[in-house]
């Protein structure tokens, strides 16, 4: 429903209006006072649907503000993931690159190549 209004009531009769007036003047305001009160009443039921409105605004508010503490606690706990998958990863690099220098260092020593396959196969 779009703003609803109230039209103003036109003159009012009053008993000291003479006597020749007062019958037109009233008639007019007595014809008016039918639409007038459906204007009031569209206005209040308006009136009404606003305060709804406006009353829901707290509880949506609340629900965008928990939706974005949820958003900001699930990209924490991806970047924990990552971080912990890139230290893994520098982890096994490390690690490789010492079995690489072992390997390396053992290529001349036949004993040493045979010890570092014996543990490999452990595992």
């Amino acid at each position: 429903m779009a703003n609803p209004s109230i039209t103003a009531l036109p003159e009012a009769p009053q008993r000291r209006m003479a006597r020749d007036v007062y019958p037109a003047v009233a008639d007019k305001w007595a014809a008016a006072l039918g639409p007038w009160t459906t204007q009031v009443n569209d206005v209040v039921t308006w009136m009404g649907q606003q305060v709804d409105l406006v009353a829901s605004y707290p509880a949506a508010a609340a629900k965008s503000a928990k939706d974005a503490s949820d958003s900001a606690v699930a990209a924490g706990q991806s970047l924990l993931e990552t971080t912990n998958q890139a230290k893994s990863a520098a982890a096994s690099a490390a690690a490789a690159q010492s079995a690489q220098a072992a390997t390396e260092a053992a290529a001349g020593n036949p004993i040493r190549l045979g010890l570092l396959q014996s543990i490999a196969l452990c595992f």
